[in-house]
């Protein structure tokens, strides 16, 4: 969306045309070198889509008829075929990245939100998926935001959903799984249960209604078997969500800084992890490990520190990374910022804010500063080459 938001894409059978590179079109011949260091992206992809072969586009959006109704949503004829030559450079460039990370051995993992954007053209493409009840989604209040949020997505009919075999989610997830090796699933509470909030109204006055649970996954089963799936289960889980989580086998998560904030039985804290864990020193909700280390009480600082055998605040990113890697968790996953010990300035989003969000970007030079010797070492260290 406007803010940068994955979380309210146009489409879930679309990639983002801000992420095409104009290389790429100079690389088809569609562009000059000159055009395609132009700064106005609008300007350079309408030139390139009027030069494209209109009977090559038309034959791709044959082909790819979910991502072809994201492009005819447009209607204007120029804005169908300039979205249209951006999904086929965009869809090339990706194979072409995911088939180079896959020859060198390292997986993709995608990320599947529960819900979509209310303009998403999903709606218009799958109607009998959405309600029509005048609810709509969001969470009650948490950790992260006291009076809940009202997040404004159209909730599922799943009643209905379950009549065709979960096309929808059938459609969405073979789509994402086309392009990456893995995926992890966003918000896995809401297959369980999940928030209904009436239009127009606070957080507080939601109710919790019934998901889809193990019906919906029993009949995805062929496009997960043997694929790596991470269950996003944080929050406040109930037992319906965990036994839920248990019986697919998908990986549950566990964040860092959530064992640091003063309860000493939480299940976050390191030595409490399962095998069947994602361990993250935080995810794209949290602030980077240093800011968070920089904000904490004294005696929840000290605990974090002398738990992660840091000398000292400085320390605390790495010592954290170490520490995951060390746990039994049999995946561990960290943030750019925090491999690079940044500050609250590289944070990637505020859960609760809209603006200000989905901005930071590693530079090449940061790139180049993660050596692979150092961290190649502590994977073998703690037995995970």
């Amino acid at each position: 969306d406007a803010y940068g938001s994955p979380y309210a894409g146009a489409s879930s059978f679309a990639i983002d045309g801000r992420l095409l590179d104009p290389e790429t079109l100079v690389a088809e011949g569609l562009l000059s070198p000159e055009e395609g260091r132009g700064e106005d992206r609008e300007a350079i992809l309408s030139l390139a889509a009027e030069r494209a072969e209109r009977g090559m586009l038309d034959v791709y959006l044959a082909d790819h008829p979910l991502t072809a109704s994201y492009c005819t949503c447009a209607g204007d004829e120029r804005e169908v075929y300039r979205r249209a030559l951006c999904q086929y450079a965009l869809d090339r460039a990706w194979q072409d990245l995911h088939r180079y990370a896959g020859e060198r051995g390292v997986m993709l993992i995608g990320d599947l939100p529960f819900y979509v954007a209310a303009d998403s053209a999903d709606l218009s493409l799958f109607p009998s998926a959405f309600s029509a009840e005048g609810e709509v989604a969001g969470v009650p209040p948490d950790a992260f935001s006291p009076e809940g949020q009202v997040w404004g997505n159209p909730l599922y009919d799943f009643r209905r959903m379950r009549e065709d075999g979960y096309a929808y989610f059938r459609a969405r997830l073979s789509y994402l799984l086309d392009r990456f090796d893995g995926v992890r699933l966003d918000h896995f509470r809401g297959y369980a249960a999940y928030y209904a909030i009436p239009h127009g109204a606070p957080a507080t006055e939601g109710r919790w209604e019934t998901g889809p649970g193990q019906d919906l996954f029993s009949a995805l089963s062929d496009l997960l078997a043997g694929r790596l799936v991470i269950a996003e289960d944080l929050g406040h889980v109930d037992e319906e969500t965990a036994a839920l989580r248990k019986a697919t086998g998908f990986l549950t998560t566990r964040v860092l800084q959530f064992g640091f904030l003063g309860d000493p039985g939480s299940i976050h804290l390191p030595y409490r992890y399962i095998e069947d864990t994602a361990a993250y020193t935080g995810t794209h909700d949290n602030d980077t490990l240093q800011s968070f280390a920089a904000a904490m009480p004294e005696g929840e600082r000290r605990y974090l520190l002398d738990y992660c055998g840091a000398p000292t605040e400085g320390d605390a990113a790495l010592a954290a990374v170490r520490t995951l890697l060390a746990s039994a968790a049999s995946l561990t996953v960290f943030p750019a910022q925090d491999l690079l010990g940044l500050g609250g300035e590289a944070r990637i989003n505020t859960p609760g804010r809209a603006e200000g969000n989905w901005a930071w970007r590693m530079t090449d030079g940061q790139l180049t500063a993660l050596e692979s010797g150092p961290w190649l070492y502590y994977n073998r260290l703690y037995g995970r080459k």
